[in-house]
């Protein structure tokens, strides 16, 4: 069985995502321009709920239980766009040797300011999320569209 679902606000779209990385029994795969391992994928509820769905601890979980995580990040250039992908890289593979990240992109093509914008999450190669949204700094958001993130 197929379907979709369309998803427009990162309110919705981060708690789908929070569900569905909960529920990973085997593996899972991310990729993204930027990725904030702190970062609360759900905001409203009660402050444990927030608390369990900061990305890094999702992460952990699921690689406790043999889930095996691959991440593709960009690798940028700091003087130019200060996003710390080797701080994430470095962050999230000390997690748990069930968590392998990869930032993508040679000095060449740094120097010409290419850079993937590729943004999927794969749980389990049965569901994934692709679209716009990184899971970073500045992505969450209602309906409302609030000009500011207060959460983070």
């Amino acid at each position: 069985e197929s379907r979709g679902t369309f998803y427009v606000d990162g309110e919705e779209t981060f708690a789908a995502m929070a569900e569905a990385i909960r529920n990973a029994a085997q593996s899972i795969f991310l990729t993204g321009w930027w990725l904030t391992p702190d970062y609360y994928l759900i905001r409203d509820g009660s402050s444990t709920e927030m608390i369990a769905s900061r990305l890094d601890k999702l992460l952990l979980d699921r690689a406790e239980n043999n889930v095996q995580i691959f991440i593709i990040i960009w690798d940028n250039v700091d003087s130019i766009i200060p996003i710390k992908s080797s701080h994430t890289k470095k962050y999230l593979d000390g997690l748990h040797p069930n968590i392998q990240v990869e930032r993508h992109a040679s000095s060449v093509q740094q120097f010409l300011a290419w850079s993937h914008h590729q943004k999927s999450l794969v749980i389990d190669e049965k569901i994934a999320f692709v679209g716009g949204l990184d899971i970073c700094l500045h992505r969450w958001d209602q309906s409302s569209h609030p000009v500011t993130d207060p959460s983070h």
